[in-house]
């Protein structure tokens, strides 16, 4: 058999699966985008503890009505990470209580697996790329 000779109708398939494609992508392309951006700033919504250096790399989700934020903190050369105790409101972020984990959950990102009933954790550092937690309750993933 030479290549993109087939039996059956595979490649006629495949031309066919890629002309649809095309047309759903160029449909799409039509959109126009802005030609001027704006928006406006609160400001710095939280600082690092003390001994901390940075705070990056936020998730965040609602809990319980609240806010529930996760993020990388640095310590010195140290990478961790660090959740803030639950707010209401994003200005109230500031006054939040922050807790360092006992895990470094560099770049973290929190999501709820409904399937499952659970929150998951995932984050870049540790034995492996990549690496997650679980837990019923997100607070204490």
């Amino acid at each position: 058999m030479r290549p993109f000779e087939t039996k059956g109708s595979l490649l006629s398939t495949g031309v066919v699966l890629l002309a649809a494609a095309s047309t759903v992508a160029a449909q799409n392309a039509t959109c126009d985008l802005p030609s001027t951006y704006s928006w406006t700033s609160s400001g710095v919504l939280s600082q690092p503890k003390s001994g901390w250096v940075s705070l990056k790399d936020f998730t965040s989700t609602m809990h319980q009505g609240k806010i529930l934020v996760y993020a990388s903190n640095v310590a010195g050369s140290t990478y961790g990470s660090m959740n803030f105790g639950l707010f209401s409101n994003w200005s109230d972020m500031g006054t939040a209580s922050q807790t360092g984990t006992p895990f470094a959950a560099v770049a973290p990102t929190l999501f709820y697996f409904a399937p499952k009933e659970v929150w998951v954790l995932c984050y870049q550092w540790g034995p492996t790329s990549f690496t997650y937690r679980t837990a019923k309750d997100p607070t204490n993933v």
